[in-house]
């Protein structure tokens, strides 16, 4: 084996070192951190979610107050024309 040789294995096992503690620090990081940000991330998806319920529950009742009222406003047409006759040469006439 020559001097040159040597040299580099020293290298890479130089540089495999802080590679290995940098690895295991980060997984120490990771483990340290991972309850924390997965409780933060699962607290903003429920106040996202309760935003959208709130949101989609508003819509619906809107939504709901607009088909009453259609609703009504219908009635209350059909019961004015079906309640007046028709004038002699009105469109709606059955008369012939």
């Amino acid at each position: 084996m020559r001097m040159d040789d040597t040299e580099n294995v020293g290298r890479r096992g130089s540089l495999l070192l802080p590679f290995l503690v940098g690895t295991i620090a980060g997984a120490f990081a990771m483990l340290a951190l991972a309850p924390t940000v997965r409780r933060e991330s699962t607290e903003k998806f429920k106040d996202l979610s309760r935003d959208l319920k709130q949101r989609a529950s508003a819509g619906f009742e809107n939504a709901r107050g607009r088909v009453s009222d259609l609703v009504s406003r219908g009635r209350e047409h059909l019961d004015e024309t079906h309640a007046s006759p028709n004038p002699p040469g009105d469109v709606g006439s059955t008369r012939f």
